[in-house]
Formats: structure tokens, C-alpha cells, sequence
């Protein structure tokens, strides 16, 4: 990870934990390529239709790594601090939907990675009772990533085959919870037996990566047609190997692009499938956009959180540790979603 580390700005917030009530809030902000530091931050000002989370956990995922690699936050960010999904308690609103004292998870652009942060209150999501925080927190942004890539996307039929290559973390975790709540046949491919295992107690089929694998598994669960949707979700070079696997007319959605700068696109194979490769990113889209997908999820996947919608924390990392929690996510190890708790109780 290069020389990545959290390092105390001015005024360490280490040295006061319980005296943030008012304006100043504990964070952990990238400042330069590769560097995470703690700070000291003015609580977020409110704009018309947000409220005020106090943060009880925020999500890690691989767009706050890139993020810390590129040493800054995209252009318009709603916050320049890392974290993009939260749990806690609303403690200030503009919302009458979301009242003071709401228990919520939300969807946030950016400012997860501290003890307050703004949210619209289209993006909120109330929290089933007894939910602790850190399971919340672990469900905004791959729920609607998994919704708007597997259904808004990749059109995924009641009854059709969803493949999910890079099945283990935590949008593919939800992708296969999601598929199977509607009514899909889903093979989940993953690097390790572990993974695997634990992907299949969630009623997935599972696959390694050799084609042949892959070939046999999709093969099994779509009667021999193809997955109709492919979901991508390894940033790396497969495409011959997708439209292999994709069924006539079947879409391959890529949500993920690693470091590879281009695929390399067997023009011909595509051709014989009718095809479509497409992808996606759900941060840059526009606000309106993210609020209906998070109307879709409140409707039709929010109910069943808790239930048939089972959160997999791999591990639980306190705020100023979120340099480790970067690492255990690169390490590849990980299996399901890795978590920031901002109670200095929670266990790692």
C-alpha cells in the first residue's frame, strides 16, 4: 500500500472523544496520495432535503481505496472525506420524511469516514428494530449497486441465470440475495473454497474461475442457455470468456474496471450472442437517479433486511484503524463487507 497510513493532523482527536456535540467532529480524511490522517472537521452544513447522521458505522469499499490512491475525492463531491454509506441516528433535519431521532443507514457522496455526515433523505433508509449499526451500514451501497447493475442494467428476467464473477465481497453478496428475493437462478464465482462455501450457504450455485467450471455451473442453472446476465464484478480482462457464458441476447455488466485500462473484445463472439456489454458507476449519477433507485430498494428489497437479506461482515475496524480496513479489503481475503464502527467498544 505504499506509504498509506493515518497519521494525527493538528489537534489530535484522539485526545476527546465525547466533546463533539456542537461543531467540531473526529475524521479521517485523505490528504495526499496513499495518506489517510486524522482531523478535526466542522460538522457538515445541511442544504434543503438532507439530515444530520450522528455515524455509529460506516461501509469500506473499494471506490473509497481508489479514492485514497488517487489523493483526492471526484470533482463536485458532496464531501472530500472517504465513506459512502452510514449508519447512525438523525440528530438535525430539513426532511419531514426523516424526523430527529430516526435510526437510518443512507447512501451518502462521500463523508462516511466521520462522526457526522449529510445525507439527502431520499437515500435514507429506516433500520429494522434491533438492527445494530454495523450491519446496517453494510447494506446502502451494495444494495443499490446490485440493484441498478443486475436489474436496471443488466435486465435480469423472474426465472432467468445471474453470473456474478467476484461474488464474495459485498456487492455480490447482496447481487445474490437480491436474484434469488426475485426469483433468479444465480452462480456465484469466487477465487477460494472459502469463499465459495460461504457463498453457497447463501443458496447460490458455485463455481471456481476455469472456464470449464464456469461453463458447467452456468450450464446446470440455465438449463444450457447461457446466464442472462453476467455481472462482473472482478475489474479484470474476461471478456472472451463472459460471452462464452452469456446467453443469446444476454447482458454482461461490468461494475468494476481494477487497473486495466481497455478489454480486449472478441468482435465476433459478440456478434454471434446479439450481446450487450455495458457498466456502470452508481456514485456519478445523478441525484434524482439514485433517489428512484433507492425508492425501488426501500420498496422491494428493505423489507426483507434482516431476513432473506443477511448481512456478511468479514470485520469490524474502529475509524482511526481504517488504514488496516483498507488493507484487509486488498488483500483479497476478505469475504463480505468490512466495516469503520465509530463505538470505541466494537470489537475488530
Amino acid at each position: 500500500m505504499g506509504r498509506c497510513a493515518v497519521a494525527d493532523g493538528p489537534g489530535d482527536p484522539s485526545a476527546d472523544r465525547n466533546t463533539r456535540a456542537g461543531t467540531a467532529m473526529r475524521a479521517v480524511a485523505v490528504v495526499a496520495p496513499d495518506v489517510l490522517r486524522a482531523e478535526v472537521r466542522p460538522l457538515p452544513t445541511l442544504r434543503p432535503g438532507e439530515v444530520l447522521v450522528r455515524v455509529a458505522a460506516a461501509g469500506v469499499n473499494r471506490h473509497d481505496i481508489g479514492q485514497r490512491k488517487r489523493g483526492a475525492a471526484p470533482a463536485g463531491a458532496r464531501s472530500d472525506l472517504p465513506g459512502l454509506e452510514v449508519a447512525g441516528e438523525v440528530v438535525e433535519s430539513l426532511s419531514a420524511a426523516v424526523p430527529v431521532g430516526s435510526r437510518i443507514a443512507a447512501l451518502v457522496d462521500g463523508g462516511g469516514y466521520a462522526e457526522y455526515c449529510a445525507a439527502d433523505a431520499g437515500l435514507c433508509f429506516a433500520l429494522p428494530a434491533g438492527m445494530a449499526a454495523t450491519e446496517a451500514a453494510a447494506w446502502p451501497e451494495a444494495l443499490l449497486t446490485a440493484w441498478y447493475s443486475a436489474v436496471e442494467l443488466g435486465q435480469l428476467p423472474s426465472g432467468g441465470t445471474l453470473l456474478i464473477l467476484g461474488a464474495a465481497g459485498g456487492v455480490g453478496i447482496a447481487a445474490i440475495q437480491m436474484a434469488l428475493i426475485r426469483g433468479a437462478n444465480v452462480v456465484a464465482a469466487a477465487s477460494t473454497a472459502a469463499k465459495r462455501e460461504a457463498l453457497a450457504a447463501l443458496g447460490a450455485a458455485v463455481s471456481g474461475y476455469r472456464d470449464d467450471e464456469l461453463s458447467e455451473a452456468v450450464g446446470a442453472a440455465s438449463g444450457g442457455r447461457g446466464a442472462d446476465v453476467v455481472l462482473d464484478l472482478t475489474g479484470t480482462d474476461r471478456a472472451a470468456s463472459n460471452l462464452g457464458l452469456v446467453a443469446c441476447s444476454g447482458r454482461i455488466v461490468h461494475m468494476a474496471s481494477g487497473e486495466l485500462p481497455a478489454i480486449a473484445l472478441p468482435l465476433r463472439g459478440l456478434m454471434a450472442k446479439s450481446a450487450c456489454i455495458t457498466g456502470g458507476l452508481l456514485r456519478p449519477l445523478p441525484l434524482a437517479q439514485k433517489r428512484h433507485l433507492a425508492s425501488r430498494v426501500r420498496a422491494e428489497l428493505w423489507p426483507h433486511v434482516g431476513t432473506k437479506l443477511r448481512a456478511v461482515i468479514d470485520r469490524i475496524f474502529p475509524l482511526e484503524e481504517a488504514v488496516q480496513a483498507h488493507r484487509r479489503i486488498e488483500s483479497r481475503a476478505a469475504v463480505g463487507k468490512v466495516v469503520l464502527s465509530l463505538d470505541q467498544t466494537s470489537p475488530q
